[in-house]
């Protein structure tokens, strides 16, 4: 059950990575440095916690065991057009 808690968490960071590189983006286009550099130090702390949790779901997936269809399911089932 590890394995799975890791593996929303890292899609979980995927998001919030991603939300901030675009808020980086956009704070470069409104010419915001502070902005920017704020969301780019944001943007790599999600980053690190991805890594984190990769390395949990990796460790707890060779102790549990679960098949590719279960951890699929996970992310179908996580996914917001699912809720």
């Amino acid at each position: 059950m590890q394995d799975i808690k890791s593996l929303a968490r890292m899609i979980i960071e995927t998001g919030t990575s991603t939300f901030y590189k675009a808020m980086q983006s956009y704070a470069s286009d409104i010419n915001e440095p502070v902005l920017q550099k704020i969301a780019h130090l944001i943007y790599k702390d999600e980053v690190g916690h991805y890594g984190h949790f990769s390395k949990h779901f990796t460790r707890y997936n060779e102790e549990e065991k679960n098949s590719r269809t279960k951890l699929l399911k996970v992310l179908y089932h996580i996914s917001p057009q699912n809720r």
